[in-house]
């Protein structure tokens, strides 16, 4: 019985996976503010993908402000960059003249957007979403949805929805372990833009400092364990296991 006990705490403790979850304003329950989120994140592990250039093919590549590369495609067809101001608002999240990913420049519709993260290196992605077509917001609410991987495993699928006005929302994801190498954004609700729309800055959460997350509807702030404390749990208790059943055995 103990045996079977000790077992089942090093499967516990040497989980593959941590604990995901939505960071997004309008900030549904079990989700972060991310005002809140980052605050939060030291400076020294948040990054950020500032969008540049014109026209974005297909498959695509940026860089980040601490040189990382990151993977990207649409669904379909192409995207472009615009400036936040004019006929594209700058509200909530999204200052003036920040530079917008927009989807579905050609006439289509490229969305959903994927962004191929280093593998072993991102705790959270965020970034603001908004409902746009070529010509502008479309000033109507519409629902955001964020789907977050660990390699092949979701780790969380979420959506959100905008306020009346269809002012830009933040939608992104927290994880207590480095462990997030892709995430999809995309529309379930377009309301007049067929499904496409500006992604402001992300932000990406690394690996610089022990990351800073979040119990599920709130709560203060705590600092996870290093990735190496759960493996000498894990080797200790199976350790301790083995010599039970050695002792067993003799008896």
């Amino acid at each position: 019985m103990v045996i079977r006990l000790l077992i089942a705490l090093i499967c516990a403790s040497t989980s593959v996976y941590g604990s995901a979850i939505l960071v997004a304003n309008p900030t549904p329950v079990g989700a972060e503010a991310p005002s809140t989120w980052l605050s939060a994140v030291p400076a020294a592990s948040l990054d950020t993908v500032i969008w540049s250039g014109t026209s974005i093919p297909q498959s695509f590549t940026a860089s980040t402000s601490n040189y990382y590369s990151i993977g990207g495609s649409f669904a379909s067809g192409t995207g472009t960059i615009v400036k936040a101001t004019g006929k594209f608002q700058a509200d909530d999240g999204i200052a003036p003249n920040d530079a917008l990913l927009l989807t579905g420049s050609n006439g289509g519709n490229a969305a959903p957007v994927t962004l191929n993260l280093p593998t072993g290196d991102i705790y959270g992605v965020g970034t603001y979403i908004q409902a746009a077509t070529v010509s502008g917001d479309t000033g109507a609410q519409f629902t955001a949805r964020i789907q977050a991987f660990a390699g092949g495993t979701t780790v969380l699928d979420q959506s959100v929805t905008s306020d009346l006005s269809g002012d830009a929302l933040f939608l992104g994801v927290s994880a207590t372990t480095a462990e997030i190498t892709k995430v999809i954004f995309s529309l379930t609700n377009a309301n007049g833009s067929a499904g496409s729309f500006v992604l402001d800055k992300v932000y990406l959460q690394e690996t610089y400092v022990t990351p800073v997350t979040f119990a599920p509807g709130g709560g203060d702030p705590v600092t996870a364990p290093e990735p190496g404390i759960a493996s000498l749990v894990g080797s200790g208790l199976l350790a301790l296991a083995f010599g039970l059943r050695k002792r067993s055995a003799r008896t």
